[in-house]
């Protein structure tokens, strides 16, 4: 197949014959004719060439080992053919070759290189040999090619005088762990490349305060024991084609991460950046930035993310829960954002273990998916946000903090308590309501500042008696305000009418009392009062 497609690319310009009729079988409306490279009648045969199902088959189910065969079962993609075959090997690397329009592979004796299994001395006269795999220098790299190794058995370790990159061609697999000494002044690694390995045991490196940039790279490695890495500056991690690891810890700044095939993660996945809120979240110098894409990421024990996120994707995600009867750690999801607003979609997300804590600048929050969970769950936003748990029935405890402009549990039936405390005016009606129906009799209160809502539990025993002293001093107040009022106006009146308040003139003081008859006529009118 690849052939024709290789002769006819090697000529200026191309001529697609119609005899044979190679070309004309993959695409019927090919004419014959001279046709650039870069012409769509040219790409589109030549496309056809490649849209091989094989290749992509192989591609997703080749074991982590390397074995190839030849069929794959097509519900599992499990193997269901012999592996190891010679002449599959050849074949499937012709077809590779062919693909790339590169020449034919020569497979004889001059090409081929024999497979050498390292392992790692105990001998304690070699304990400072790169045969011991303690490396005092990028020189001591030069033992592994030397000795043909493609498969190493045990840990490498980088002494504190190691200044440069790190980076093993031709070695597909790591049993042990690429861990460093303590470092010293002089130390400095600048790169981890591993560009042909397929499994790798682990990476624990913990770099210096001083340290540059840093790239970590093992491209082709499909699976992976515990990662860890801790970046003071800036680094950038490719390990595109990972699809499971115990766990992966990355803490610092990253100008790129690729876990683009990551499927499951046995352990932690955990990727910390700065805990400052970020004044100016485009500052990369000054703060962690966390690219988090996940495309593939289906599942994980404990998944915690803190520092400026600067981009977020994970879009079936199902499961952040236990997954061993060994672990014993907190299992859920974690997420604290100290950068610019954030939208926080997990539309797949149906299993949550006992943590689900979202905190910081959140735009935006979707859980479509998740109905039950055992989990507290935690929402603190920076920004305002509205919380609408539209499939979630039963829940651990829900406590909603910060910018809730309005929080919704329509198919709640089944929950611990609720506590709402918001910075924004916000409407209790769906929090009574909830709270009427999964847990009446829980000590759940809805705070902000301005809550509306009839019914149900919907104010704490402190606020209700608040407002209630609130109202009646208000009350008193008007009343006291209404009398004066009225006495005033009185008062007035009565001096425009020639009244006084007070008497002007003491009364005397009468010491007896005459009963006057009912025809004697009162004492004439005078204007002088008589005197004392």
């Amino acid at each position: 197949m690849y052939s024709p497609d290789i002769s006819q690319h090697k000529e200026k310009p191309v001529s697609l014959r119609i005899t044979p009729v190679f070309f004309k079988d993959l695409d019927s409306n090919v004419t014959a004719g001279s046709y650039p490279k870069g012409s769509a009648v040219y790409s589109s045969p030549t496309s056809v060439v490649k849209a091989y199902g094989f290749i992509s088959a192989v591609q997703r189910y080749t074991a982590n080992n390397g074995t190839l065969a030849e069929q794959f079962g097509r519900d599992s993609g499990e193997p269901v053919s012999a592996v190891d075959l010679t002449w599959s090997y050849a074949a499937f690397l012709t077809a590779v070759t062919g693909r790339r329009r590169g020449p034919c592979v020569v497979l004889g004796p001059a090409a081929i290189v024999s497979a050498t299994t390292c392992e790692r001395s105990i001998d304690p006269s070699t304990q400072n040999t790169a045969a011991a795999f303690h490396l005092a220098s990028p020189d001591d790299l030069n033992w592994f090619s030397s000795h043909n190794c493609t498969t190493i058995n045990g840990d490498i370790t980088l002494l504190g005088s190691f200044n440069g990159s790190f980076s093993l061609p031709n070695v597909t697999s790591i049993s042990g762990i690429i861990t460093s000494t303590t470092l010293t002044e002089t130390f400095e690694l600048t790169s981890i490349a591993l560009p042909d390995v397929l499994y790798l045991g682990g990476i624990n490196i913990n770099l210096p305060s001083g340290q540059g940039i840093i790239d970590v790279s093992a491209p082709k490695a499909t699976a992976a024991g515990s990662i860890s890495l801790a970046v003071p500056l800036t680094g950038a991690v490719d390990f595109r084609s990972l699809k499971q690891a115990t766990s992966i810890s990355l803490a610092g700044n990253y100008s790129s991460v690729r876990f683009d095939s990551l499927e499951q993660v046995y352990g932690n996945l955990s990727m910390r950046g700065s805990d400052a809120v970020a004044t100016n979240p485009l500052d990369n110098e000054a703060y962690g930035q966390l690219p988090l894409s996940f495309p593939a990421l289906k599942s994980a024990t404990f998944i915690q993310f803190s520092g400026v996120i600067t981009e977020f994707s994970m879009p079936v995600l199902e499961t952040a829960n236990v997954q061993s009867n060994t672990y014993f750690g907190p299992s859920g999801l974690s997420i604290h954002n100290y950068g610019a607003p954030l939208d926080l979609d997990l539309p797949k997300l149906d299993s949550v273990g006992d943590v689900l804590d979202l905190e910081g600048a959140i735009s935006s929050l979707s859980l479509d998916s998740l109905q039950s969970t055992q989990a507290n769950i935690t929402v603190d936003s920076s920004s305002f946000l509205d919380v609408n748990f539209t499939s979630l029935y039963s829940a651990g405890t829900i406590q909603l903090n910060g910018n809730i402009t309005s929080a919704g549990f329509p198919s709640l039936t089944g929950v611990t308590g609720i506590t709402i405390n918001s910075t924004n005016p916000i409407n209790c009606g769906s929090f009574q309501r909830a709270i009427q129906k999964a847990a009446p009799n829980s000590n759940s209160t809805c705070n902000g500042t301005g809550v509306t809502g009839t019914g149900g539990r919907g104010l704490s025993t402190h606020a209700k008696v608040g407002i209630a002293v609130g109202v009646s001093i208000a009350g008193i107040m008007i009343v006291a305000l209404f009398i004066w009022y009225e006495q005033r106006t009185a008062r007035n009146y009565k001096v425009q009418a020639g009244f006084y308040w007070r008497p002007q003139i003491p009364l005397q003081e009468r010491t007896w009392r005459r009963s006057a008859r009912e025809d004697e006529p009162p004492p004439p009118y005078s204007m002088h009062p008589p005197a004392a």
